[in-house]
């Protein structure tokens, strides 16, 4: 299989774009109701104006003065709201500028969770259990409706991962990119959002399986045997092809810290 070398096209693929800052314009508040709940309820317009497009990534909201008396609640109800939705990454404070919403990228917004997923270790074998329910439909898909464009695009990451194999962090980050590189290929929005979801939950498992550089070289030969079936647009041998990476991932999220790491070079 021949791989063209694209260094710009694989940059491409681990960078996030962030568009300019904009301010909101005038918005229609619905007034709220003084209730125990008020903040709940504060909380939902901001998630709901976001939702629908009146409020976009990187967009100012109106002063906490203004919110409130949109609203019909107190300083101190919104200040709450707020400060959930800051927790949440939904929101984002800056000093001297006010309250904007972030990027709202899957990322970010997964980092909430992704704490969960190292406090509580045993949901890493459910994210796990969640990527072979996807990823192996995914790799059928990318199968029968990939472009020579997405062909391409995922040779040029399996090169770029195998260049960079001593390089635990942008060893990650193409992993992270080829994942979504084929989930796009598949042709599928939602599997694609979805997917990109999973991958972020994912860079904390990643990271620790990703120490020994045993493992690295071994998702390399993953990664080729998956774009080798998506090539001959040969769905089951994708479908098979991830299913048996997706068992080495499970294996090696398993195994214990210590035998994952590399071992240093022996003296001399």
């Amino acid at each position: 299989m021949s791989i063209p070398k694209n260094t710009a096209r694989v940059d491409k693929a681990v960078a996030a774009v962030r568009p300019q800052d904009k301010t909101s314009s005038i918005i229609r508040f619905k007034s709220i109701r003084r209730t125990p709940a008020a903040a709940d309820a504060v909380t939902a317009t901001i998630k709901s104006l976001i939702l629908d497009g009146t409020l976009s990534p990187f967009e100012r909201l109106p002063s906490e003065v203004e919110l409130a008396e949109a609203l019909g609640v107190s300083r101190p109800t919104v200040r709450e709201a707020v400060r959930g939705l800051l927790a949440l990454n939904i929101l984002e404070s800056r000093h001297g500028e006010g309250t904007f919403v972030t990027s709202l990228q899957p990322q970010l917004l997964a980092a909430p969770i992704d704490f969960l997923l190292r406090v509580e270790k045993s949901s890493l074998t459910a994210l796990t259990e969640t990527r072979h329910i996807l990823e192996t439909g995914v790799a059928e898909l990318a199968a029968i409706n990939r472009s020579a464009a997405d062909l391409d695009a995922l040779k040029e990451l399996v090169e770029a991962y195998a260049q960079s194999i001593g390089d635990i962090e942008r060893c990650i980050q193409l992993d992270v990119a080829f994942h979504e590189t084929l989930a796009g290929a598949a042709g599928n929005l939602i599997l694609t959002s979805m997917l990109s979801t999973v991958a972020a939950l994912g860079i904390e498992s990643r990271r620790q399986t990703g120490q020994s550089r045993a493992i690295r070289l071994r998702a390399q030969t993953d990664h080729l045997a998956i774009v080798v079936a998506v090539e001959q647009r040969d769905p089951v041998a994708a479908r098979a092809a991830m299913v048996q990476h997706l068992d080495h991932v499970a294996q090696d999220v398993r195994r214990p810290a210590r035998g994952r790491a590399d071992k240093p070079p022996a003296d001399g």
